[in-house]
């Protein structure tokens, strides 16, 4: 199942992100400066995430997160 995250819930999902920090649109959406969606596996302890901003998607996490792939 795909869960949308709320802005102010970001910070659970900046882990997944770290990696892809040199992009300033991921980087941005996380901390607010750019519109974006975050979507996870699970809000409380997600493994995997996509994000989808006007500059492009980005997919992080379990690359063997199956049911989150097949759903997105």
């Amino acid at each position: 199942m795909i869960h949308r995250l709320e802005p102010y819930d970001y910070d659970r999902v900046e882990p997944l992100f770290q990696p892809l920090r040199f992009h300033l649109t991921s980087a941005a959406v996380l901390d607010g400066g750019s519109p974006g969606w975050v979507y996870v596996d699970d809000p409380w302890q997600p493994q995997s995430a996509f994000m989808l901003s006007p500059e492009g998607c980005y997919l992080v996490g379990r690359a063997d997160n199956e049911t989150f792939n097949q759903d997105l």
